[in-house]
């Protein structure tokens, strides 16, 4: 630790007197300052001049001292202010959880490998299952939208807009041939062939029958629905003050799919038609898991590696949080949201803070 102290009596003694006055000091410890004890030990005669008499003054000085490179470990917190400070941002949040930190030396190898063969298999019962679940939910909010007076019909349109949510995500995938094996091309071809049909001929045939109303009450409304949905999902699940960016020769595979996503529950009824897409973390460690068996490989990683993951129940302070704090990204800092930046020109900020409830 690098510091000079000085003492305004001794700056103001002449010369020789400073050489021939001698001091003492102890230091006394307190978190982020530093106190020494100051002592004038009694004197030498000077040539000259008057004996002295023999003194001992003693005086606390406060000095603050920087260190000039403090090592790594005084820096860390103890492993229990680690816990408690999580604790604290969890709650400041809108968290259940925040994982602590993965070691280094743990591989995405080493997690999946954590995870039982079975959700990894393929079941054809369970996956029509869930076309099933898709189509007679989607069905089932066009006929809601024909049949409700015009205060039901925004009931109506989420519903479908949820229910279009869980069929566009099999879609997603879909779109990237990349995805799948030479010998599945054929049927993947065959399922955008039927969507692109559908934009040709049954826009057409919507506005046809029902006229632009009809194509904005039964298409366009249940399609901003499922638009809400999506970026919904994509902020809270990859977005949240204590989860960092990293350049490609910082990022570390493990940390990211398994720390650097968030689980969130939502009510039953959004998880069952979007298939459990908020149960995020697995379909990170593992893309290849279908959404059927999301929930036994999340429950296999909180049994191996529950205390590195993120976890939350959808609430308000949650939302507030990621809307009106994770804006500007720094590598210090995390995020700088847009008022600390430019606050004559975040009125859309300074609102969303003032009238969002802090509920979690």
């Amino acid at each position: 630790m690098a510091c000079t102290l000085a003492d305004s009596s001794f700056l103001s003694l002449g010369h020789q007197q400073r050489l021939n006055q001698r001091h003492g000091f102890a230091p006394l410890k307190s978190p982020g300052i530093c106190y020494f004890k100051w002592e004038n030990l009694p004197t030498k005669r000077v040539k000259h001049q008057r004996p002295l008499f023999p003194i001992k003054r003693t005086t606390i000085v406060r000095a603050v001292a920087v260190p000039v490179a403090p090592s790594p470990a005084d820096s860390l917190p103890s492993p229990a202010e680690s816990a408690e400070y999580r604790i604290q941002l969890s709650k400041t949040y809108g968290f259940r959880q925040i994982g602590e930190p993965l070691p280094d030396n743990v591989t995405l190898k080493d997690i999946i490998g954590t995870l039982p063969k079975k959700v990894f298999e393929i079941d054809d019962m369970k996956a029509w299952k869930s076309v099933l679940i898709s189509v007679t939910s989607y069905v089932l909010g066009l006929f809601m939208i024909s049949k409700s007076p015009w205060f039901l019909l925004p009931l109506a349109w989420a519903w479908t807009g949820t229910a279009i949510t869980g069929d566009v995500i099999r879609l997603m995938w879909h779109f990237d041939t990349k995805k799948f094996r030479p010998n599945e091309l054929k049927r993947v071809k065959i399922s955008l062939a039927c969507v692109c049909a559908f934009v040709a001929v049954g826009w057409p045939l919507i506005v046809y029958h029902t006229g632009i109303m009809g194509w904005i009450k039964f298409w366009l409304m249940p399609w901003l629905g499922y638009h809400f949905w999506m970026s919904t999902f994509t902020m809270v699940h990859h977005t949240a003050p204590h989860i960092p960016f990293k350049h490609s020769d910082e990022w570390n595979a493990a940390r990211a799919q398994l720390n650097g996503t968030v689980h969130c529950d939502y009510p039953h009824w959004i998880e069952t038609l979007c298939h459990d897409i908020n149960v995020h973390i697995p379909h990170h460690i593992s893309p290849r898991i279908p959404s059927y068996n999301l929930r036994a490989a999340h429950q296999s990683l909180r049994d191996n590696w529950g205390k590195y993951l993120n976890e939350a129940t959808w609430n308000w302070r949650l939302m507030k949080t990621i809307l009106t704090v994770c804006h500007v990204y720094n590598k210090e800092q995390n995020y700088i949201p847009f008022d600390d930046i430019a606050p004559k020109e975040s009125y859309p900020i300074t609102f969303l803070k003032k009238v969002m409830p802090d509920s979690a």
